[in-house]
């Protein structure tokens, strides 16, 4: 199930597309993962270089990540990720 798990994830991170997928929609829509199983798996993803998280501190309060597939990821975060 945990492959399934990850699978899950990485796809609706991958249909997110040049938009990108925030945290709040990948809790909203993917209900069936623990919360901390979901943390978890988008480390692994980041860590395998599937995806990069971007983090949006430009407005005070707390940052708005957003989740981009690998090819999907705007051109200066990738070249922040090497």
């Amino acid at each position: 199930t945990q492959e399934k798990d990850v699978g899950k994830v990485l796809d609706f991170i991958l249909r997110g597309g040049l938009k990108g997928v925030t945290g709040n929609e990948i809790c909203a829509s993917i209900r069936s993962i623990k919360k901390k199983d979901r943390d978890s798996i988008i480390e692994d993803l980041v860590f395998a270089n599937k995806i990069i998280v971007v983090k949006d501190t430009s407005k005070p309060g707390r940052p708005k990540t957003t989740l981009y597939g690998r090819k999907f990821a705007p051109k200066k975060e990738l070249s922040n990720a090497n």
